[in-house]
């Protein structure tokens, strides 16, 4: 019954999601009709554009005809490219997933293993000095970090590429040089995030009776912090990695713009530019389920993960 009370919302929510994607072209400015006509604004050239895209129709028609097609994976065409909106974001989705992936690979290398440490040295300069770079994590935004790691990373050291972007089919290395900086600067926020959940929920296991037990048989402190605390302490940080991989999904817009790569976010501001609404609205739709789905995915996990969620849930 949990689940199926769980699966409820979520549908609810995908329906009011749609609702919410629909009206963006509504509260976008300029007419779509007027734009893609150019020059030639007749009311003729008006008349066929506003006919072929349906927009002569009124707004609760519109919108049920569009959520039957995208029910079955119809997302529209593109008004700039001539082309099915689910190709363009299917042939760009990977290249998000990509570059979302190697920053969660980075914040947690980074968030965990600083976590870990900031959590055994607790009260120590260490920690303080891992708490400093984890405040400047939360506050640097990811656009000024771009820029600065392209003037200095590419244009005066000439480490790695400043822009673009290569397959790992076509050139594995290329493609991870060409990755690594915008990567790091989508991570590093998700890495401060997940320094000072490990943190915290490694510095309240270390408290706990059964470890106490442990080091009152003579265990050795390494096998604790790995072998029991460490286990405990990383359920609910495994649950936040995966909401949070969906937010890198979304929140990766300006890092693909700084970086010219050409995936969903990049996608949705070329979108904006061009008033390409259908493109927006497919972006903002597969965003928001995605992250949902990955919502669901994580409670999920936490049950399986946390034996006292799973006993609670039966």
């Amino acid at each position: 019954m949990p689940f199926l009370s769980r699966l409820a919302s979520i549908v609810a929510t995908l329906f009011l999601l749609s609702i919410v994607v629909f009206c963006l072209q509504l509260l976008l400015p300029g007419d779509i009709a007027s734009i893609l006509a150019g020059e030639d604004r007749s009311p003729e050239t008006l008349a066929a554009i506003s006919e072929r895209f349906g927009l002569d129709q009124p707004i609760p028609v519109q919108y049920v005809r569009w959520l039957g097609n995208a029910l079955q994976g119809d997302l529209g065409m593109s008004m700039r490219f001539n082309q099915p909106v689910s190709t363009l974001v299917l042939s760009k989705l990977p290249v998000t997933f990509q570059l979302a992936t190697m920053a969660l690979i980075f914040a947690i290398l980074i968030g965990v293993t600083s976590g870990i440490i900031a959590a055994v040295f607790a009260g120590t300069a260490i920690d303080q000095t891992l708490g400093v770079f984890s405040i400047l994590g939360f506050s640097i935004p990811n656009f000024w970090l771009g820029i600065l790691l392209i003037m200095v990373v590419s244009v005066q050291w000439g480490l790695l590429p400043a822009s673009g972007y290569v397959s790992p089919f076509v050139d594995p290395w290329q493609s991870f040089r060409t990755m690594l900086m915008p990567a790091f600067v989508l991570g590093s926020q998700l890495a401060a995030v997940l320094m000072r959940h490990t943190r915290s929920a490694m510095i309240e296991v270390l408290h706990s009776d059964y470890v106490r037990t442990a080091h009152a048989k003579g265990m050795p402190r390494w096998r604790i912090i790995i072998k029991h605390a460490l286990r405990n302490a990383l359920v609910p940080v495994v649950t936040l990695g995966a909401l949070e991989f969906g937010q890198l999904l979304g929140g990766s817009v300006l890092t693909e713009w700084i970086f010219t790569i050409p995936g969903i976010g990049k996608l949705l501001v070329d979108a904006v530019f061009n008033r390409d609404y259908p493109i927006v609205q497919a972006v903002v739709l597969c965003s928001g389920a995605i992250y949902i789905t990955l919502n669901l995915l994580a409670d999920i996990a936490y049950v399986f993960l946390d034996p006292r969620t799973r006993r609670g849930a039966t």
